[in-house]
């Protein structure tokens, strides 16, 4: 696969993304988009953690949805992204709301940041569009001080039975480009030596609310959520 290919596809997708949609999406009330609001109320928990003055940095940011949020929490907040057309989107929602944050143009195989940059670094349902997962991977832990959180598709009947009518892997219609899916184990594979998972959440039983009541049955479940804590290296 070509990475121009990749960065065409969400250009288009960017161009077609309205601002307007953009909390109704992670709220889960599009028909088919609700797992986004799944791991939205998994995110927030975990953010609640985060303190104020604190750096954030979105990997695959899109509009800027996580990014606006945290700063409205207080944080020094940024956002990259693949496509120059949603970063251009998130500069201007960001500006129309009186929003003081930052967003580059960015891959995430290869971010423009200096080691140990932000104490927290989200990577939200992005590695499963990315050519080389464990490049970016390293790239999250080495820009990251403390936390790394990551959320992607969860192996399940949840993908399976999508990709039966919506043809999740290709890259001819919008709202797929999926490389693969991942397990707990597969994604513990691409950490680093200095990184270890704090936390493990499974969520997106196509609704919300159902998380709450009906019992963690994973091979139904669509969303995998690791809250990952960077260990500092051991010096001589």
């Amino acid at each position: 696969m070509d990475k121009q290919k990749i960065v065409s596809y969400y250009e288009k997708e960017g161009q077609l993304l309205k601002s307007a949609d953009v909390d109704r999406y992670y709220r889960g009330a599009f028909k088919y988009a609700s797992t986004h609001g799944c791991r939205r109320v998994i995110l927030e928990k975990w953010f609640r953690f985060a303190k104020a003055k604190e750096t954030f940095l979105d990997v695959g940011c899109e509009l800027g949805y996580f990014v606006r949020k945290l700063t409205e929490q207080g944080l020094d907040a940024t956002g990259v992204d693949i496509s120059p057309t949603k970063i251009r989107k998130a500069k201007l929602i960001a500006q129309k709301l009186g929003f003081k944050c930052h967003f580059f143009e960015m891959d995430a195989e290869n971010l423009e940041f200096e080691n140990n940059s932000f104490d927290w670094v989200l990577c939200s349902e992005t590695l499963e569009h990315v050519l080389n997962d464990r490049k970016a991977v390293l790239e999250l832990i080495r820009v990251a001080k403390r936390y790394v959180i990551i959320t992607v598709p969860l192996k399940s009947i949840f993908w399976r039975f999508l990709n039966n009518f919506s043809d999740i892997y290709g890259f001819d219609s919008l709202g797929a480009g999926h490389f693969r899916e991942y397990t707990t184990l597969s994604l513990k594979k691409l950490l680093p030596e200095n990184a270890r998972i704090k936390a493990i959440k499974k969520g997106g039983y196509f609704v919300s609310f159902l998380d709450r009541f009906l019992p963690d049955l994973s091979i139904f479940k669509a969303i995998l959520c690791v809250l990952i804590k960077k260990e500092r290296r051991a010096t001589i």
